[in-house]
């Protein structure tokens, strides 16, 4: 599999994490192009109220003229934006585009594995390729690379990661557009599988993780610094490691 483009979404005032991503992408998807998206923060939501309003999920929506989960709604706009992004320079070309949330964290393994997937490993009629971190011994495969993510709405969403890693393909995307500009609108990983046909992940756990482990740097609903982690490491994570460290004080 060959990427064309790489896109990542990034707030203006993350400045140490759009450093970070731009100098991971440049190390490891060498002379590929990239792209930023500029994230959209909390306080600038309401002027895109006229494309969601009345569709907003019931959590989502204001409370005395207040938005209880401005982030939420933020990130979806990110990916939208994303993904026009995508189709405007792409349109019908049959491409593959990657776009990352600015606290993606993966190393030269993913690449590799990508460049040594073979195009026909993929189901013929896959949108969007997402990681998973998901058991191995899932009925839902496509295959032995593949689940199919739209086979396992009835599962809880803990069975996959969000949508800081995914990988477009450029001439199927305007079907998804279409679907986000006349449906309910809700968290961007969940609304891609319970809404999206042709959605797969990777059954094989690539090195790719969350830096902010509480959440997204698109969403600063669920981010807490507590849990930062920028390393390249892909055992357990310092948030585990930090968990026993607890345990081991309160139970002495």
């Amino acid at each position: 599999m060959k990427i064309d483009k790489i896109y990542y979404i990034n707030l203006d005032k993350d400045l140490e994490r759009r450093e970070l991503v731009a100098r991971r992408i440049e190390r490891h998807f060498p002379g590929i192009p990239c792209q930023r998206i500029r994230g959209v923060p909390a306080d600038e939501i309401d002027r895109h109220e006229a494309w969601f309003r009345g569709r907003l999920a019931e959590r989502a929506r204001p409370v005395d003229g207040v938005y209880p989960l401005p982030g939420l709604i933020g990130c979806v706009l990110a990916h939208r934006a994303a993904m026009q992004a995508v189709h405007a320079e792409f349109g019908q070309r049959d491409a593959r585009c990657l776009v990352l949330e600015d606290d993606c964290v993966f190393d030269g393994t993913v690449p590799a594995y990508l460049e040594g997937l073979s195009e026909n490993s993929i189901p013929a009629d896959w949108k969007a390729l997402l990681h998973t971190r998901g058991r191995r011994d899932r009925s839902d495969r496509a295959n032995a690379h593949f689940y199919h993510m739209h086979r396992a709405r009835k599962r809880g969403w803990n069975w996959y990661w969000g949508t800081h890693f995914v990988i477009y393909r450029t001439n199927r995307i305007h079907e998804i557009l279409t679907l986000m500009d006349r449906l309910e609108i809700y968290a961007i990983d969940k609304w891609l599988r319970d809404n999206v046909e042709g959605l797969y992940s990777f059954t094989r756990r690539l090195h790719i993780k969350q830096s902010n482990l509480g959440g997204s740097a698109t969403n600063p609903d669920f981010a807490s610094d507590a849990f930062e982690d920028r390393s390249e490491s892909f055992g357990l994570s310092s948030y585990f490691n930090k968990l026993k460290a607890y345990w081991n004080q309160v139970t002495r």
